[in-house]
């Protein structure tokens, strides 16, 4: 099989695709609510007017080659980015 020929089976697989319109994945991931993959990290929240997620971090260093965890979660500065942003 030449270049030429994988080129158009791939082509036409892509044309085959009924991708959603970006505007669509938006919307969806701005719907995004509570959602903590089953208690495994904070509640992720994501709106039209907050695409961070609701500011949780958790600090972890490298140790040994290892990555070691130095915090619990917190919210980071929310106040702080704000101001910052002009979103305040």
């Amino acid at each position: 099989m030449d270049s030429v020929e994988v080129r158009a089976r791939v082509t036409g697989y892509l044309d085959s695709i009924d991708f959603t319109p970006g505007e669509d994945v938006k919307k969806g991931f701005e719907s995004i609510s509570n959602f903590t993959l089953g208690g495994l990290v904070p509640p992720l929240e994501l709106s039209s007017a907050d695409h961070e997620g609701g500011g949780w971090v958790q600090i972890f260093q490298v140790k040994g080659g290892k990555f070691v965890k130095e915090t619990e979660w917190f919210r980071a500065y929310r106040e702080v980015l704000a101001k910052e942003l002009g979103t305040e």
